[in-house]
């Protein structure tokens, strides 16, 4: 529904199951520190995520239905992510480790927290992954700074008032709309759209700082900078014969 205002009410209501998440914008040293601080999430590896899921998923935030992308092929958002980043500076992404891990580009990096539902011992939960429950948290950060975040509800369906309660979470002074229509799950909308995104929403903060996109289970968080940062650069690798930013562009731009 258009222009509709997350409920103050459903918020409070919600608040109990979720608790404590990421916020778009913080370091990783402010967000660990309420993230981590009663002893429900911690840190996990990658090997240890992808444990979570089992064989045949490639990890949550990848490999999205093709509802998502126009083309319908599917859209992974993290791996599109890389893919770019990695093509802006000339190189083209390196094959996965012997584990399956896939580097991330410079200045694009990944952390990953698991947290309980029920604010019991994270330990406990994760001894027994076949039937775990609980949030998997990915969070991307781009030049220090959490630029991306993807919530993953396991065990259970992602309900309508947790996805109002981590939105409000990353609510700051402002409050969030839903955007109106499917166009805004677009891939890239068209230039004379007025909000043309790389990643697609369909939640936008009042403040115009930070966009929402919910796919299935996932709720992805994300800074609205960050967002046209990858429209912009998405757009100056089409202007190159080889779609590689010319090295006299990233030279003359340097220190920006």
């Amino acid at each position: 529904m258009a222009g509709r205002f997350i409920g103050l009410t459903a918020l409070v209501w919600a608040a109990a199951s979720v608790q404590l998440t990421g916020r778009v914008g913080e370091t990783q040293q402010q967000l660990e520190g309420h993230l981590l601080a009663d002893g429900a999430a911690q840190r996990m590896s990658p090997a240890d995520a992808a444990a979570l899921h089992g064989a045949g998923r490639r990890g949550f935030g990848r490999g999205f239905p093709p509802a998502t992308h126009t083309s319908g092929g599917g859209f992974d958002i993290v791996s599109s992510i890389d893919s770019l980043l990695w093509q802006a500076i000339g190189q083209s992404p390196p094959a996965p480790d012997s584990n399956g891990v896939q580097r991330q580009p410079p200045d694009f990096n990944e952390y990953i927290y698991f947290k309980t539902d029920d604010g019991s011992p994270v330990g406990k939960k994760l001894d027994d992954p076949s039937s775990i429950t609980g949030w998997e948290l990915r969070v991307y950060h781009y030049k220090q700074l959490s630029a991306l975040e993807i919530y993953h509800r396991h065990g259970a369906g992602l309900l309508d008032p947790e996805i109002e309660a981590l939105l409000g979470a990353n609510r700051g002074n402002s409050s969030w709309a839903r955007k109106h229509g499917d166009s805004s799950r677009t891939l890239l909308l068209s230039d004379d759209s007025g909000d043309a995104s790389f990643i697609g929403y369909d939640y936008e903060r009042g403040d115009g700082q930070a966009r929402a996109l919910r796919v299935d289970n996932d709720l992805v968080i994300f800074s609205t900078d960050f967002d046209k940062k990858l429209l912009e650069v998405k757009k100056g690798l089409a202007k190159t014969p080889d779609g590689r930013i010319p090295n006299s562009a990233l030279t003359s731009t340097h220190g920006f």
